[in-house]
């Protein structure tokens, strides 16, 4: 017979709060640890982007390393890992309301930015910008 996950049971509870307060042990220390993951991995995508150039341009290989090593991947690719290990420990209504009581304006507003400062005309303009005033000095 199957037990009802812990989230079923919680229907209704704020999951914030929860998560804050009545989590198992095993929540905390899993976010902990994958925090520290993602901070290493904010670290070593210099490390991912070499590994991407010894690949054939074009790959999955190079491909996959080039992903792995954009610094806008790394928190997003380990909150998704969270968000399931969430799904999976307390079941699916506690992770997906966790999920729509998060505010994403802030993280939404510097994803944009950087993709914008990563454009060729935005990088092109600051390359000639930085050259100009390096004349000048």
């Amino acid at each position: 017979m199957n037990e009802p996950k812990l989230g079923d049971v919680l229907s209704g509870v704020d999951p914030i709060a929860f998560l804050n307060i009545m989590a198992p042990e095993s929540v905390r220390y899993v976010g902990t640890a994958l925090f520290v993951l993602a901070i290493l991995h904010t670290f070593s995508v210099s490390y991912f982007q070499k590994l991407a150039a010894k690949y054939k341009e074009g790959s999955i290989g190079e491909n996959f390393f080039h992903l792995l090593g954009e610094v806008e991947v790394v928190f997003g690719l380990w909150s998704g890992v969270l968000l399931a290990y969430l799904y999976f420990q307390l079941g699916g209504h506690v992770s997906l309301s966790y999920l729509e009581h998060l505010e994403f304006t802030e993280s939404m507003f510097v994803f944009v930015i950087m993709v914008i400062a990563a454009t060729k005309p935005v990088l092109s303009v600051a390359s000639r910008g930085i050259f100009l005033i390096s004349k000048l000095l």
